[in-house]
């Protein structure tokens, strides 16, 4: 089923082809102090970089981790990510997870953007 929704996204590929084609780029990104995430830039096209908070690696749950990549994935499939595009462009990336057993971390109010969920998310927090 994951193969199959990465495949509808704009460059119509699957997520096994998505990633065997190449490196992808981790990005740790924290906000300096004083700021928050909400200050950092939106990105315009993931290529094949991916911003994460670098406390998803320490998470107790690896679910938060998988899944968040997954959402990130979907951005390199062609997701988009900007939050202002008309539904249900703005919500693709945060749907693959419906598909890719991660239905228990899918949050319908996150779009193409940074949004932080705080621990009264349900899962801890994640940054996508």
């Amino acid at each position: 089923m994951c193969n199959e929704y990465f495949a509808t996204l704009f460059q119509k590929k699957t997520l096994s082809t998505i990633l065997g084609e190449g490196d992808l780029v981790i990005h740790c990104l924290e906000p300096k102090q004083g700021y928050s995430y909400s200050d950092l830039p939106d990105a315009n096209n993931a290529g094949r970089d991916i911003g994460l908070d670098p406390q998803l690696f320490f998470d107790n749950d690896p679910a938060v981790l998988v899944c968040t990549l997954i959402h990130e994935l979907a951005h390199v499939a062609g997701a988009s990510t900007d939050a202002g595009a008309a539904q249900p462009q703005a919500h693709a990336a945060e749907l693959a997870l419906m598909s890719c057993s991660c239905k228990k971390q899918y949050r319908k109010e996150v779009l193409g953007t940074i949004k932080g969920l705080g621990s009264d998310s349900g899962f801890g927090r994640r940054y996508a």
